[in-house]
């Protein structure tokens, strides 16, 4: 993920990014019912995948295909929390 760019392997880094794919078409299928992963509202549920979905952001993995998803996350970080979260990340 923050190898050096001449110790990444493209081969492992699309088998990774492969390996995403049918986990996210399911994470999409169901917030295309509903907002939020238990309904309407913001959950811990939405907090736990949303930490884990995080990931995506350091390892660059484009989300957009996945728009159900990317939707979601985007509403996930623009919570006043997470970006209270950020702020405090930046300024260590």
């Amino acid at each position: 993920m923050n190898l050096p760019k001449d110790r990444r392997d493209p081969q492992v880094i699309a088998s990774a990014e492969a390996s995403l794919e049918a986990p996210l078409r399911v994470l999409g299928a169901a917030l295309t019912e509903r907002p939020f992963l238990l309904g309407t509202d913001f959950t811990l549920a939405d907090l736990n995948v949303a930490s884990v979905l995080a990931t995506a952001l350091t390892a660059r993995f484009d989300l957009a295909p996945f728009e159900p998803v990317f939707k979601w996350f985007g509403q996930c970080l623009s919570r006043e929390a997470a970006q209270r979260c950020v702020a405090l990340a930046v300024r260590k």
